[in-house]
């Protein structure tokens, strides 16, 4: 006794054998794959030293502060702060500059716009090359090192400012922040 199917399911049913067999092959293919022996474990040793990196320098955790501008230090001490009044006495605001400058020991300090006029200084030789030279470096670049002066902006009664310092010694950032507000309380007094 043999079996045999009718002619008009023996087509169909060898295209679900084919595909029955076809989908068996793809299965063990895609099993083969995922746990083949040529496969790396993701916890093996050998995968671990692959894509481990170690940086040869160690990644800097604080960044240093950034100074707006530096001078150049010298082997010289600061020399004292001296008590002076910047503002009674005086009869312009050149001469409380002046004032501020012997106060601080400076060489020279220039006040100038944003755009590189002077407003006042101390050094009426070198005061219109500063103010154009350093005004136009502090607009643009703020955070810009000088070497030679100490930069600091100020906006008074809407206008932005620019202090430049010229020192024969260091200026800390104490003794700059204790000149920008002398120099705030000589503007609002002259201004």
């Amino acid at each position: 006794m043999s079996f045999s199917l009718p002619e008009n399911l023996l087509l169909p049913a060898t295209g679900i054998a084919v595909l029955a067999i076809l989908a068996i092959i793809v299965a063990l293919w895609i099993r083969s794959k995922r746990s083949g022996p040529d496969r790396i474990s993701s916890t093996s040793p050998d995968r671990r030293q692959k894509f481990a990196y170690q940086p040869e320098s160690k990644p800097i955790l604080h960044i240093p502060s950034v100074r707006k501008s530096v001078l150049v230090r010298s082997v010289q001490p600061q020399p004292p702060v001296r008590k002076i009044d910047l503002i009674n006495g005086k009869k312009d605001l050149e001469d409380s500059l002046a004032a501020l400058a012997e106060t601080y020991s400076l060489g020279s300090f220039t006040l100038a716009s944003c755009d590189g006029l002077v407003i006042a200084s101390t050094d009426r030789n070198a005061a219109q090359a500063d103010a154009a030279q350093y005004a136009e470096i502090f607009a643009t670049s703020p955070l810009y090192e000088t070497p030679g002066a100490v930069l600091f902006g100020l906006a008074h009664r809407g206008s932005k400012l620019v202090g430049i310092i010229r020192a024969d010694t260091g200026i800390s950032d104490e003794i700059r922040q204790n000149i920008e507000n002398d120099t705030k309380d000589i503007l609002n007094s002259w201004i």
